[in-house]
């Protein structure tokens, strides 16, 4: 599904991939299902280490890259780990670079959502059928334990 929306979408789909996968990437646990997935896509030399991803949102002026996918990297990286540091001059940078206004914006979703969802992926993991058979199973055996002291 999400090669169809990235085949559909504005940005160039290598970008939005790496977007995605950066968001994930800076904000999942250790093991996480969905960094697992979307892995593939982050150059090999990235995953050992969050250090690169950090590199990676270096300001525009001290990076020895200033091309688009650079900026795109610091950009999503931003997004994930701190949109509220997101200046006018990198929109502008971004603008200048050549995203319009719509990719930009597909840009953003894409690394938001995604990392919302690598945030919110243990409380989903705690939540599943087999976490709430065990907390039926244990309340089970409270009320047993309880009818046992009664009688």
């Amino acid at each position: 599904m999400l090669e169809v929306n990235v085949m559909n979408a504005g940005v160039r789909s290598d970008l939005l991939k790496e977007a995605v996968a950066i968001g994930v990437a800076s904000r999942a646990m250790p093991g996480s299902g969905l960094r697992r997935a979307v892995d593939q896509w982050l150059p090999p030399e990235s995953l050992p280490d969050s250090k690169t991803l950090r590199a990676w949102a270096a300001p525009s002026g001290v990076a020895s890259d200033t091309g688009l996918v650079a900026a795109c990297r610091r950009y999503s990286w931003q997004v994930a780990n701190a949109a509220y540091s997101i200046r006018d001059e990198q929109i502008h940078e971004l603008s200048a670079l050549g995203l319009s206004d719509a990719e930009r914006l597909d840009l953003t979703l894409a690394t938001a959502a995604f990392s919302a969802l690598a945030i919110i992926e243990p409380i989903s993991a705690a939540v599943t059928p087999a976490s709430i058979a065990a907390e039926k199973s244990l309340r089970s055996t409270k009320i047993h334990q309880i009818q046992i002291q009664l009688t």
